[in-house]
């Protein structure tokens, strides 16, 4: 709080509690939390408010009960409500699409076995085409993964 008196300027910090207790806040005055929340449930813009409107076929569910409840009601509502959620998604997530993880212990053999089955289908491919020289050369980097994927 800033007050005035005499040319002169004088400070008082405090928390909104004391303020309030002192008797220093304003009539009408929007706390912080509600003035965000208020924010948060305020369509941006005249596509979102339309879109807000929209209710899944499945469940029934809207976006506002979304909002409100902070979960979905089917799977469908990812697909119905896309357009207002891959904003927030970005927001949260930083991404809009799941990558999903591995567990450290299990992540290197998958990425091996991944590698596996996609050097075998060009080696098929190889040896259908004729292709003796390529083959060879996926052949023997099979062995190799194959023969590293053993000692680990």
């Amino acid at each position: 709080m800033t007050e005035i008196s005499d040319n002169e300027k004088r400070e008082i910090h405090l928390c909104e509690d004391c303020a309030h207790e002192q008797g220093l806040t304003l009539k009408g005055q929007v706390s912080l939390a509600d003035f965000l929340a208020g924010l948060m449930k305020a369509p941006a813009n005249k596509e979102i408010a339309k879109l807000a409107k929209i209710k899944c076929p499945v469940c029934g569910i809207n976006y506002l009960e979304f909002q409100q409840k902070g979960r979905f009601g089917c799977p469908k509502d990812y697909e119905v409500f896309k357009k207002l959620v891959e904003p927030l998604l970005e927001k949260v997530h930083g991404s809009v699409e799941h990558v999903g993880k591995a567990p450290i212990a299990v992540g290197a053999p998958d990425t091996v076995r991944v590698r596996l089955a996609a050097l075998r289908k060009r080696l098929a491919a190889a040896v259908t085409d004729e292709n003796y020289e390529l083959a060879a050369e996926l052949r023997d980097e099979i062995k190799k993964l194959e023969d590293g994927n053993r000692a680990t």
